[in-house]
């Protein structure tokens, strides 16, 4: 699997799902079959405080897109600016790889 660097941007009091395409080494879909995702987001690697993205495979799984979901409770829960992130899957056999990785940056709100 190839490992993807993406910016995402969210408003701070919004829902937003992100939908994202997996590829392999040669840029064809990255079927996810049997396949389960995670992803986390925190201010710094090394930060104790991590949140979670709610994180699945989308419908149909050989299409290799998974979805990264925050609910507006999520994101007018945490302070605005940019947090890093990283998703992994993990197959039927438990084997855990990191496919995605980049900055997520939350836009203040005025209204929250």
């Amino acid at each position: 699997m190839a490992l993807t660097y993406s910016y995402l941007h969210a408003s701070q009091g919004s829902d937003v799902v992100f939908t994202i395409a997996l590829v392999n080494n040669n840029g064809s879909k990255l079927n996810l079959t049997g396949y389960s995702v995670r992803g986390k987001y925190a201010r710094s690697h090394s930060s104790a405080t991590k949140y979670s993205f709610a994180a699945a495979v989308k419908t149909p799984a050989a299409n290799g897109e998974i979805t990264l979901t925050l609910t507006n409770a999520a994101t007018d829960a945490i302070k605005p600016g940019n947090y890093v992130y990283d998703v992994e899957t993990v197959d039927s056999e438990d084997k855990v790889e990191r496919v995605l990785e980049g900055l997520l940056e939350i836009s203040a709100s005025v209204t929250t």
